[in-house]
């Protein structure tokens, strides 16, 4: 087969493995005696309906703590970022920054 054939082969998975399991995408290509490329399990993590869920609770986690700093500091009259806030907003960057990456 051509490689614009084997292209528009795996887009085609791609593309119908957004509402499998892994294990189904995986047998999907095996029966083909393939292994996933990285590429094309990625793209199927990234298209997964619960990696999308889990970004979501990720994102309105940041929202909340966002609210509990700017409460916290509209009380306080204190200058210092308490510990918890800096672990919560590394947290965030870090997961923020992988999924841009993904």
């Amino acid at each position: 087969r051509s490689r614009n054939s084997r292209q528009a082969e795996m887009q085609a998975r791609i593309d119908s493995a957004q509402q499998m399991s892994y294990w189904q995408f995986r047998q999907q290509y095996t029966a083909f005696g393939q292994t996933p490329p990285f590429f094309a399990t990625l793209s199927w993590f990234v298209k997964w309906d619960y990696f999308n869920y889990g970004m979501g609770i990720i994102l309105l986690g940041n929202a909340a703590m966002m609210g509990v700093q700017a409460d916290y500091f509209a009380k306080t009259a204190d200058t210092n970022i308490p510990i918890p806030f800096r672990f919560s907003d590394a947290f965030f960057c870090v997961a923020f920054t992988i999924e841009t990456l993904l």
